[in-house]
This record gives structure tokens, sequence and C-alpha cells, in this order.
């Protein structure tokens, strides 16, 4: 049985398999999707429970959305999976806002529902935050304090973190990439989407040159001396290529 997974698992890092290429995940307290005409193997139910999560110089709002689903061929795939196609739209709207994210509605979360969402900073908007390109880490003054989103040098572990501070509170993130490194574009949006008066962040981790891990942190969900907990992940892609740290880590 061990040989038998280890033999799998070979074979997925070597292949060109849709599981690795084409299935983009999802996961957590909330159903999150980031970007569309995404590939999932995921079950998804057409309808419209759906929001989008969108924002322009304005502000961000969520909107009402639907989702059409498709089935994909999927030849290439050794595993088998069933996979479909998901294509969002907006209800009963023409925003030319840029979507960030999509949500599937739920009960259990009340503030999950339409109508504008109180941002500090946006990535689409005037970004109401200092940017050190040094270090490419942002400062942002939110909710009366400033918060500081810091990408840190892992030399040992040839890896870079994000940490997040506030003042008496540090807390590590997700891994980054030196994809990230060269583009402070990771913080998405920061602002209150829970309704708790303090600060939420969507953070788009890159994967490769096209690829995100996009996970949404939610102040209501932190765990004990931590500022956030996840409550959203979206994965576009197993696999995490394209970025091979050589800039920081000095190469091979």
């Amino acid at each position: 049985m061990k040989l038998t997974f280890f033999v799998l698992m070979a074979s997925l890092l070597v292949c060109n398999c849709a599981a690795a290429l084409d299935d983009g995940t999802f996961s957590g307290k909330l159903a999150m999707v980031v970007g569309n005409d995404v590939t999932t193997s995921d079950p998804v139910v057409a309808g419209s429970d759906w929001l989008s999560f969108q924002c322009d110089d304005s502000g961000c709002s969520l909107l009402p959305a639907q989702v059409s689903v498709s089935d994909v061929p999927n030849s290439r795939d050794s595993m088998e999976l069933v996979l479909q196609r998901l294509h969002f739209s907006n209800t009963g709207s023409d925003s030319t806002r840029v979507v960030e994210a999509w949500f599937r509605r739920d009960k259990a979360h009340a503030w999950l529902k339409p109508g504008p969402v109180l941002t500090f900073a946006s990535v689409e908007g005037p970004v109401a935050a200092v940017v050190d390109f040094s270090t490419e880490s942002f400062d942002i003054v939110a909710a009366g304090r400033t918060i500081t989103l810091m990408p840190l040098l892992d030399r040992d572990h040839k890896r870079i973190r994000l940490q997040l501070r506030e003042p008496g509170v540090r807390q590590m993130l997700d891994d980054v990439s030196e994809c990230l490194a060269s583009s402070p574009g990771y913080l998405r949006w920061v602002g209150d989407l829970d309704g708790d008066g303090r600060p939420d962040y969507l953070i788009d981790y890159p994967r490769g040159a096209d690829k995100t891990h996009a996970v949404l942190y939610l102040s209501s969900l932190a765990g004990p001396q931590q500022l956030v907990g996840s409550a959203a992940v979206f994965d576009s892609a197993v696999d995490f290529t394209g970025c091979d740290g050589s800039d920081y880590f000095g190469g091979e």
C-alpha cells in the first residue's frame, strides 16, 4: 500500500496532468473563488447563491452574482477527476469594477450580503498605505492604528514568509515567493468584511507566473495571540513553480 502511494505521488510530480495544472480548489469556512472560468474538481451547483466582491477607486462592494457550470473533458488526468468549468456573472449589474473574488452566500455569516464594504486599502484604488520598495512592505492606517505587512527572508529554509504586524502583536501568515517580493500587489484588499470593527485581509500569494494561492483572513476568526484567522482559501493549481528565489538565495 505504501509503495502504491509513493508511486502515485511520483507520477503526479513528473507529469503534466490536470490535477496539477487545471484543478482549482477552495476550502475553509467560506467558499471563495478567485478568477473566472475556473476549472475545478470541487462540487459546485449552478445558481444565484453567490456574491461578487468588487473594487474600484471609489471603494468596494458585494453584489449579487450567479454561476453556470459546464463539464470539461479530462482525458489528461490520470486520477480521473470530474472537472467542471465555473463561469460567474453579476446579476442585473453592468459594473465595470474589478472582481477580487466570488463568495458563496452563507446563512451562518449574516454579514455576507450585498452592499458596500468598509475598505481601508485596495489594489484597485488609491492605496491608503506607505510602500517601502526596499522591503516591499506596506504600512496602512486602519481603524485608528498602523498595520504593517512585511515579507521576511528566511535564508536557512530558502523561503519568504509574510508577517502581519500591529502594535504589540505579530503574526506569521503564509509562505510567499520571489514573485511576490517583486510586486507589492499581493495585498488585494484590507477593510472590515465581517463587521467586527477590526481589519480583515485578502492576500494573493503568487504561485508561478499565472497561478495563485489566495487567502481571506478575518479578524473574527483570530485565535489566542493572533490578529486574524483563515476564513477561505483558493488555490488555482497544486504545483508551485516559476519563482526559484535566485535573487534572494544566491541561486544554486
